[in-house]
């Protein structure tokens, strides 16, 4: 629930500081924010995914702490933007 939160506020601040809400903004710079936002979060999880597979199944809590950290980090960075 935290996160989704995070999130939320996380979109609003992004959206308030490309402009949205005023007259000057621009629908399309909007549209490539948020396309080269989810394309990178993508090929990073894809990449990182290929690295470090191998240690998945034995080291499965230690590699979910550090998802849970390295969200709520990025998220809070993304917040602070």
């Amino acid at each position: 629930l935290c996160s989704y939160l995070r999130g939320l506020l996380t979109t609003r601040s992004t959206l308030i500081g490309i402009g949205v809400g005023k007259s000057t903004a621009n629908a399309t710079s909007a549209t490539i924010t948020f396309i080269f936002r989810d394309l990178t979060g993508l090929i990073g999880s894809i990449l990182f995914s290929w690295k470090y597979s191998h240690s998945f199944g034995t080291e499965i809590k230690q590699w979910r702490l550090f998802a849970d950290i390295i969200n709520d980090i990025a998220l809070t960075l993304e917040l602070i933007s």
